[in-house]
């Protein structure tokens, strides 16, 4: 109870004043009858993991900002979708959204709960309306049996006889690939903000 008191959710405190109870008071109690000292300081909690993130779900729409969401709402019915070519586009496009969600939580001054929860809901929506989320075929996924397959086994072996060599190899790979990413980005983001001109703002 103490514990619980300390954290000072919403709930709690306001389970307890609709029964009448001071909160403070409570807390006292409570510390006396399990032999503690009356002012002992608030317990600390690791902070709890934001809603949307790890296993915990995201706030239903209905509890989200309203501003925010509303914003958001309208950028869903611009979407610059004509702009959007094969997966790398559909990429750009979600990540320009998530960055847009939380440049609004920012400006709102909003918690991690409606930050990443903002992010998850109108992320799947643009996601949604992209198709990025439509399941791939097996033979396009490397399926058993398939060339994508043989050639993923043979890199496997090529990796076991030469471990070092291509080890760099693959670092130079992903490195080179990520600055690809980033440069389709910024080159996407220009090419699409006349699509977000009129934003309403919160």
């Amino acid at each position: 109870l103490v514990a619980l008191i300390d954290q000072g959710t919403a709930e709690v405190v306001g389970a307890l004043l609709q029964a009448g109870l001071d909160p403070q008071r409570v807390r006292r109690t409570a510390l006396i009858a399990i032999g503690a000292a009356p002012d002992e300081p608030p317990l600390r909690l690791p902070a709890v993991t934001p809603a949307g993130t790890l296993d915990r779900p995201a706030l239903p729409v209905s509890e989200l900002d309203p501003r925010a969401w509303s914003v958001l709402c309208w950028r869903q019915g611009r979407l610059p979708l004509r702009r959007v070519r094969g997966p790398s586009g559909a990429r750009a496009l979600s990540r320009l959204e998530r960055d847009a969600a939380s440049r609004l939580a920012d400006g709102l001054q909003l918690d991690d709960d409606q930050r990443y929860s903002l992010q998850r809901h109108h992320v799947a929506e643009v996601e949604r309306r992209t198709g990025i989320d439509r399941p791939v075929p097996a033979r396009a996924r490397g399926g058993s049996g398939t060339p994508h397959a043989a050639a993923a086994i043979r890199r496997a072996r090529r990796r076991a006889r030469h471990p070092t060599v291509l080890n760099v190899t693959v670092g130079w790979a992903v490195w080179l690939g990520n600055r690809r990413a980033g440069l389709h980005y910024r080159w996407f983001r220009l090419r699409t903000g006349r699509s977000y001109r009129g934003c309403p703002q919160p």
